[in-house]
């Protein structure tokens, strides 16, 4: 597997092959269903993004487009759609990802990556799983026919906070201090 910086040649194979499972994703997210408005937009924005790569495979065939742009400083939203040539480059891509795309150019930007995933992209929502992202919320009726999304993302380690759960808190105010009265 090879990545390099997404051109308009890569982004548009992608696009013009993205799995049907991406397309659902993506296009109920965009006012218009065309291919040639997300090329646009695609090209547009990688200068906005801190990233925007293609993920090729051996022998040079783009597969994926991967990315993140900062929402607001410290938060970055995250993309990857892919072709179905994506269980080639798969488990190279995901131990790509894991270990030099988070540590080496999405945490040294932000602390905090999210992504909204179709409920009915099953690959995508275990990739993320895979790479450390954990589901905050279902956004019902989200995308423009109502279509169902989760909320993912993935604080960088460092900033993760574990709150203790109401079972540690009982046990903490039993042990510690009497229970406040009504």
């Amino acid at each position: 597997m090879r990545v390099a910086p997404a051109k308009l040649m890569d982004i548009h194979h992608v696009v013009s092959r993205m799995r049907e499972a991406d397309r659902r994703e993506v296009m109920a997210g965009r006012f218009e269903d065309s291919d040639s408005g997300l090329i646009d937009d695609l090209y547009v924005a990688r200068e906005l993004c801190f990233a925007l790569l293609c993920l090729f495979t051996d022998d040079q065939t783009p597969v994926a487009i991967i990315g993140g742009r900062l929402r607001w400083p410290g938060v970055a939203g995250i993309l990857m759609i892919a072709t179905d040539d994506w269980p080639k480059i798969a488990r190279a891509a995901t131990r790509w990802v894991a270990r030099v795309a988070i540590p080496k150019i999405v945490d040294p930007v932000c602390h905090r990556s999210q992504c909204e995933a179709w409920e009915g992209n099953l690959v995508t929502m275990r990739w993320l799983s895979r790479l450390g992202y954990r589901v905050e919320g279902q956004l019902e009726a989200y995308g423009k026919n109502r279509e169902g999304f989760l909320q993912y993302a993935r604080l960088r380690p460092e900033t993760t906070l574990h709150a203790p759960s109401s079972v540690q808190i009982e046990e903490k105010r039993t042990a510690c201090s009497p229970a406040p009265s009504l």
